[in-house]
């Protein structure tokens, strides 16, 4: 079920690295690339996701399911070509 969700729009978008969600953060999206293998997305420091060699990965979430409860949680995005994740920080921040 999917809730309404009020706050502030974000996104970031690389080639690589590491991106740090504020407290309440809730992730909408992710989507990563890799087009000569050996790339991976690890969230919030659990197991790394490889890609499939020029197969875009596109994660999209209910935003009650990942929600960054503490601050300083990381997404990270290791050997890929290019990123893009979007989320919201829930309230008027």
């Amino acid at each position: 079920m999917w809730r309404e969700l009020v706050g502030t729009h974000f996104y970031d978008a690389g080639s690589s690295g590491s991106v740090v969600l504020p407290a309440g953060a809730s992730i909408l999206q992710i989507i990563a690339v890799d087009t000569s293998g050996g790339g991976s997305v690890t969230i919030f420091g659990g197991a790394a996701i490889p890609l499939t060699p020029a197969v875009p990965l596109n994660l999209r979430f209910n935003h009650t399911l990942l929600v960054a409860r503490t601050g300083a949680l990381t997404v990270v995005f290791t050997g890929t070509d290019s990123y893009f994740i979007e989320y919201v920080k829930a309230g008027n921040t």
